[in-house]
């Protein structure tokens, strides 16, 4: 009896284990920007200006991440929004790790999972929720769904295949690259053959109706609004670049570089744990090998997205690194199942893992810290919005009445943005944002609406652009606009003062 219950427990020691290293890398990855840091990012702030409108598609991106940060977007709090991207980023972390129980032991398994941590993408870069970070979850999903689906031989398992359908519905959602993962899977069932029976079941089209029900919503709404959030995918992919055949090297070369670069620290852990292609199993068997199916599915959901990639940079599209971020979470783990991977050296994993999570958290210190100090100026996490809110408001209340809640923040992404996400409490909650002015940025507003609501027009400092009148067409659009003084906001930040300027506008309104 004393028997069964050590080897339960010691069979659940590196579950146990594997759940605290995902508590604890969100709990230090939440708290390190609430303590260090003093605004949301760009990227976030963009999301809530999209999310609070619900809407089915936004100009530049699917609506997952808009929808998302609404849902985190507690008063104004910031710590909930720093919360949402590491949750993301633990739920793939236990996609993964779930997977790679299924053929290495569940300590190297453990170490696997932890080698994450190695890629920057998933702690450093990963504190702006954007639409990069909110594929991660689905991401993962995805994989572990597709690898228990098709390993499942006796006809059942419709399980997995409706939570692939599910999560490769929530990636299209979240940002069209995605794409490239549940293609790769569909390439896979065509082009092997000991997967190509997987047609006759109901799986894949269970799968595929799931995905299409879902992304259907948005699809008719691009058609609707002409198809905004394809033409930004494709104008983001285009090279401007004279000489074609140096700019697609170039790009090539840059992408990889990236993409090699984030994945050396996790390779370097791996190693430090002892593991190596052809070792020999746990139970002292032979080499290591995997079974030809598996290998196939690895390489299909580890390399297809992203050799696509370097294709479409072959034929000219312009690659940003970041777009690597989501395929390193399957193609680290593939390397590890792949070969085998044993823990022989435990000590020498916790200590090299023990230095490089010192290293990222001094790092990120290093940056939050003395980048103001250094550069002289502030960044987007330490931007006075709160400030630039509160003055706008006290402005507009003064202007229009107390208790006036503000109808519209029109302007400047970053300027607008943070002032309708940073307003104090207001009847009727945060109002809409006109992001750029543009009623194809912002397809809930137009300059009718606008007019007729009134609201504040917010802008920065540009070159040939002064803070004491807005954009010439602003004028011209909204007569009626009645330019305030600038506003001049002195903060501190790190021991070092600043002074941050924006210009305002209020627009009175037009209708009853």
């Amino acid at each position: 009896m004393d028997i069964s219950v050590n080897s339960r427990r010691k069979a659940g020691a590196p579950a146990r284990a594997f759940g605290i290293f995902v508590a604890l890398h969100v709990l230090v990855w939440t708290l390190l920007p609430v303590l260090l840091t003093y605004n949301l990012p760009l990227d976030t702030i963009e999301a809530l200006s999209w999310g609070r409108e619900w809407a089915a598609g936004y100009a530049k991106h699917p609506p997952m991440s808009g929808w998302l940060a609404e849902l985190f977007r507690w008063g104004t709090a910031d710590w909930p929004l720093l919360l949402l991207p590491q949750l993301a980023v633990g739920v793939a972390f236990w996609a993964v790790w779930d997977m790679m129980g299924d053929v290495l032991s569940p300590r190297a398994a453990l170490v696997a999972a932890m080698a994450l941590e190695g890629v920057h993408y998933y702690n450093l870069t990963s504190l702006e929720f954007n639409a990069n970070v909110v594929q991660y979850p689905f991401w993962g999903l995805a994989a572990l769904a597709f690898w228990r689906a098709v390993r499942r031989t006796d006809g059942a398992g419709l399980g997995w295949w409706a939570l692939l359908g599910l999560a490769c519905g929530g990636g299209l959602l979240s940002k069209y690259s995605f794409l490239l993962l549940p293609a790769s899977m569909v390439l896979a069932l065509i082009a092997v053959p000991a997967l190509r029976n997987q047609w006759r079941g109901a799986g894949p089209w269970l799968a595929l109706a799931i995905a299409a029900a879902m992304f259907a919503p948005h699809v008719l709404w691009a058609q609707a609004h002409d198809y905004p959030t394809l033409r930004y995918a494709t104008g983001r992919g285009e090279s401007a670049v004279a000489n074609p055949v140096l700019s697609r090297l170039e790009v090539l070369l840059s992408f990889s570089a990236a993409q090699l670069a984030a994945l050396a620290p996790m390779l370097v852990l791996l190693w430090a744990a002892g593991g190596r292609p052809g070792a020999t199993t746990a139970e002292g068997g032979g080499p290591w090998r995997l079974p030809a199916r598996d290998g196939w599915v690895l390489l299909a959901m580890g390399g297809g997205p992203l050799a696509v990639y370097l294709v479409a940079g072959v034929a000219g599209v312009r690659l940003h690194d970041m777009w690597g971020s989501p395929v390193l979470l399957v193609a680290g783990p593939a390397l590890a199942m792949a070969g085998g991977l044993q823990l022989r050296h435990p000590k020498r994993f916790a200590r090299v893992f023990g230095v490089w999570a010192l290293i990222l958290v001094t790092l990120y210190g290093a940056l939050a810290i003395g980048g103001p100090r250094l550069r002289g100026n502030l960044s987007r996490i330490h931007y006075p919005g709160r400030e630039l809110a509160a003055a706008v408001s006290h402005g507009w209340q003064q202007a229009r009445g107390a208790g006036v809640p503000v109808p519209i923040v029109a302007g400047d992404m970053w300027a607008a943005g943070n002032v309708a996400a940073y307003l104090p409490p207001q009847a009727g909650g945060r109002p809409p944002v006109y992001i750029q002015v543009d009623p194809v940025a912002a397809q809930w507003l137009d300059d009718a609406k606008t007019r007729a609501r009134g609201g504040v027009f917010v802008w920065e400092a540009a070159p040939g652009r002064a803070l004491d009148a807005p954009p010439a067409d602003w004028l011209a659009r909204f007569p009626a606009l009645q330019v305030q003084p600038p506003l001049t906001l002195d903060v501190r930040r790190f021991g070092r003062d600043f002074t941050v300027r924006a210009g305002w506008a209020i627009l009175p309104p037009s209708g009853p």
